[in-house]
């Protein structure tokens, strides 16, 4: 279901791992990298190429589930009152709008 991205959490976080021991490196270890760094570095950094290569392709995928939406349903707008659908707007060409139920 393409409601919400579920990978992006993942690919910040990853993210996050990658500065923080970057950071780690850098400023504490006086730009020595130890075996365990290297294997933060390993883990976390392809932990965020996955995530963010599932991040794309959510984002392809719900860019082509939009525009075929889109296609399909028209520019109609759905109208909500008291959170029942009461009828969908229609645009014409001349700019007036008509209410189908």
């Amino acid at each position: 279901m393409l409601t919400s991205c579920e990978h992006r959490p993942g690919l910040l976080n990853s993210l996050a791992g990658v500065i923080s021991t970057l950071s780690n490196v850098y400023g504490e270890q006086n730009h020595q990298f130890s075996s365990t760094s290297r294997s933060t570095i390993a883990v976390t950094g392809s932990a965020a190429l996955i995530c963010g290569v599932l991040v794309m392709f959510y984002n392809w995928k719900l860019a082509k589930v939009k525009r075929q939406h889109a296609d399909e349903v028209g520019s109609g707008r759905v109208v909500k009152h008291r959170e029942e659908i009461v009828g969908v707007v229609a645009s014409e060409g001349n700019g007036k709008e008509n209410l189908t139920v």
